[in-house]
């Protein structure tokens, strides 16, 4: 009984110390950031840069300072289960869209505030912040601020703030309000969450295609679900690199399931278990 169980205890440390491997070659940091393989299995997080409108004193009026962002010919795309469009300030109605994208706008988000007492932290209803859902497939969006009027009360920081960010990230501070807090986090910039395809076509086509990417005979094919393209994982069983011809290792059944040592390790336990039972142990 007791060897049948180191087997157990051996093939089991040995699963869990198998893990994903990239391609030889490929660079495992970016200056002082390491980058482990498989980069979240296709989504990754970045820092994305805030639009920004505020009162100019000078000239008494609102300057934006708009970011744009565009990856129409990248295999990623904007996450829209893992991101918002967060607006910050008072009096502020900013739009989310795509620059060339004929439909028009594509997210707007209003924010209004009366006086400090009427924030509440991690609430983001309308009242200094708003937030609103992203479609699916984005790939480029463009900021726009339109303007309200003038924003000059001496009891809130002169700027408003718009940007896609991470939904688990972010929670909502009145300070966002009186202070710069928000823009100076990150010096300028909040996490995002984008996800990530092969190619623009779906798995059934992808299969018969020469770059078809799933490359370990233990991997399957899944579609994207944010926009098109396709992504590989392991089959059930295997875990690693289903992007390498030898990626994908450790199928737990194959080490087990030797017909005698499973059966027979199945006849101990049961009759292990039995007997117990029959002691009056549960």
């Amino acid at each position: 009984m007791a060897s049948m169980l180191l087997i157990g205890v051996t093939i089991m440390l040995y699963l869990t110390s198998i893990s994903a491997q990239p391609a030889p070659g490929c660079p495992t940091h970016c200056g002082d950031v390491e980058i482990p393989y498989p980069l979240s299995r296709g989504k990754t997080r970045v820092l994305n840069h805030i639009s920004t409108c505020c009162y100019d004193p000078n000239t008494r009026g609102m300057g934006p300072y708009l970011w744009w962002l565009d990856f129409s010919r990248w295999p990623y795309r904007f996450s829209n289960l893992d991101n918002n469009f967060i607006v910050i300030g008072c009096n502020t109605l900013a739009y989310i869209y795509n620059k060339y994208n004929r439909t028009g706008y594509t997210t707007a988000c209003a924010s209004v505030c009366g006086s400090p007492s009427a924030l509440t932290n991690s609430s983001c209803l309308g009242v200094g912040c708003c937030q609103n859902a992203i479609p699916k497939g984005l790939t480029r969006y463009d900021v726009y601020f339109y303007k309200v009027y003038n924003d000059s009360d001496s009891w809130r920081n002169p700027c408003s703030y718009a940007a896609l960010v991470e939904t688990e990230s972010f929670s909502f501070s009145s300070d966002y309000i009186t202070t710069k807090r928000f823009n100076e986090t990150y010096q300028g910039r909040q996490p995002m969450v984008l996800d990530w395809a092969i190619g623009n076509v779906t798995c059934e086509l992808a299969r018969n295609m020469s770059s078809y990417a799933c490359r370990h005979r233990n991997s399957e094919c899944v579609d994207s679900a944010n926009g098109p393209g396709y992504l590989c994982n392991c089959s059930n069983g295997y875990e690693g690199n289903p992007y390498l011809p030898d990626g994908c290792r450790g199928e737990f059944k194959s080490l087990l399931c030797c017909p005698f040592i499973f059966s027979s390790y199945t006849r101990i336990l049961n009759a292990e278990f039995s007997g117990n039972l029959s002691k009056g142990w549960y």
